[in-house]
């Protein structure tokens, strides 16, 4: 009858615990290519990337370099721990302070998009491309 129970628990509680998400960033690299802001204006993304290396590890490399962990939940990336470097920007825009929390996002193929509720006092999306394989 343990048997029985034990098993009754164990199926019940794979239907009811979160599972994980699978997604296709791992081990992925973007290229900023645009910035929309809500107001309708668009920036150049002037190089920044973005990578996803194992573990949930992330990186983003604007004008700062910071990085830290992600969870995919469905529709949101979930950074976690950023850390970045405290460089002043003034030719560069600095977005990868912005990565905190909670940030909805798109993947379809060779497409990427994140929307940040706050950068300059407004929504924006950003929009990646793949990055360049490394060179030799």
């Amino acid at each position: 009858m343990r048997r029985f129970l034990l098993l009754g628990f164990s199926a019940l509680a794979a239907c009811t615990a979160p599972q994980p998400t699978e997604t296709a960033l791992e081990g992925t690299a973007w290229v900023l290519d645009t910035i929309t802001f809500a107001d309708g204006h668009t920036e150049d993304g002037q190089g920044a990337t973005l990578s996803f290396g194992p573990d949930d590890q992330v990186g983003v490399q604007s004008c700062n370099t910071c990085g830290g962990t992600y969870r995919v939940e469905g529709d949101v990336l979930r950074f976690n721990e950023i850390a970045c470097t405290m460089m002043a920007c003034e030719s560069r825009r600095e977005i990868g302070g912005h990565f905190r929390g909670a940030v909805p996002f798109e993947h379809e193929g060779d497409h990427l998009r994140l929307t940040l509720a706050n950068l300059d006092g407004q929504p924006a999306t950003l929009h990646f491309r793949p990055a360049p394989p490394p060179g030799p």
